[in-house]
């Protein structure tokens, strides 16, 4: 038996032992049997084709989902936070270890991520990425995190605004230690035309 077949049969499974299933079954076949003029319990047949539609039905629709179920949780495992917020900087979205960070420096907006000029940057840099993929997503220091991140954002449907940020401090100290060698090799090489 083929993998694809095991776990659609495990769905509908589920779905047949679901309680919720064969009380709406009872309803409709209830009503059926009541609208035709008979006795709620007339007819077996009211009842249990509701009973296999529905569970074949729910078992497909989950075993079609299943992939973006596990797609969806992919935001929640990742080490970087990524967000929704609403256009006025509240966090309206957030699971996993993003959830668990907000929570335990107790952020609820962006602007207690971000200094509040940097948050209005993030949520202009929002509504300009929207018409201009081209734009450079800011670099922003988070001071309660103590941490460098680059914000990307995405408007998205409504009133709300994807984000995921990704950290760079690591590369930002390779920057500024490049920056200090930089300057230290000109002083060198200004040090050494100087004597010549």
């Amino acid at each position: 038996m083929p993998i694809s077949t095991m776990v659609f049969l495990k769905f509908l499974g589920k779905e047949l032992l679901n309680p919720i299933t064969y009380l709406v079954a009872f309803l409709i076949g209830a009503s059926i049997n009541v609208f035709q003029g008979n006795s709620i319990f007339f007819s077996a047949v009211p009842y249990v084709v509701p009973l296999f539609v529905q569970g074949f039905a729910k078992a497909s629709l989950r075993f079609k989902a299943k992939d973006m179920e596990l797609l969806c949780k992919l935001p929640a495992e990742r080490k970087d936070p990524a967000f929704v917020m609403d256009r006025q900087g509240r966090i309206v979205a957030s699971e996993g270890n993003t959830k668990h960070f907000f929570k335990k420096y107790g952020i609820q907006k962006i602007d207690e991520l971000f200094a509040a000029r940097d948050a209005k940057t993030i949520l202009t840099a929002a509504r300009r990425h929207a018409d201009d993929l081209s734009q450079e997503p800011p670099e922003l220091y988070s001071e309660i995190a103590g941490k460098w991140f680059q914000v990307k954002t995405r408007a998205g449907g409504g009133n709300h605004i994807l984000a995921w940020l990704d950290e760079i401090s690591s590369r930002k100290e390779r920057d500024a230690s490049l920056s200090a060698i930089r300057g230290f090799s000109r002083e060198g090489v200004n040090a050494i035309n100087e004597l010549a």
